[in-house]
């Protein structure tokens, strides 16, 4: 089943390209919906103890001020990469030690 893309969801990804680590992070949260990780955006925030008027007002605000907690929960607790998060380049998700092949 596919999901409806939102409004929150469409206006994420209509954040300037002068805030391309929100960008990012926006990317990344509505990827773990698509992929089932989890249910849908208020879900996120509540798993994750987020306000998420927080982050409603940042995709709408983005020159507001960006809490890099919230990119530790995508490294730490969904296996993404911090150097893609950051940057840009690279794999979205981390390899495990046992996902590589010696």
């Amino acid at each position: 089943m596919v999901k409806k893309i939102t409004k929150r969801q469409s206006d994420s990804e209509k954040i300037p390209e002068e805030y391309p680590i929100i960008k990012r992070f926006f990317f990344a949260v509505y990827m773990l919906i698509s992929e089932g990780r989890v249910p849908d955006f208020k879900n996120f925030c509540k798993a994750n103890e987020i306000e998420s008027r927080n982050l409603e007002r940042l995709i709408k605000e983005p020159h507001r001020q960006f809490n890099p907690k919230y990119l530790t929960i995508l490294v730490k607790k969904y296996d993404l990469s911090a150097h893609w998060l950051l940057t840009g380049e690279g794999e979205i998700k981390t390899k495990h030690p046992t996902d590589v092949v010696k």
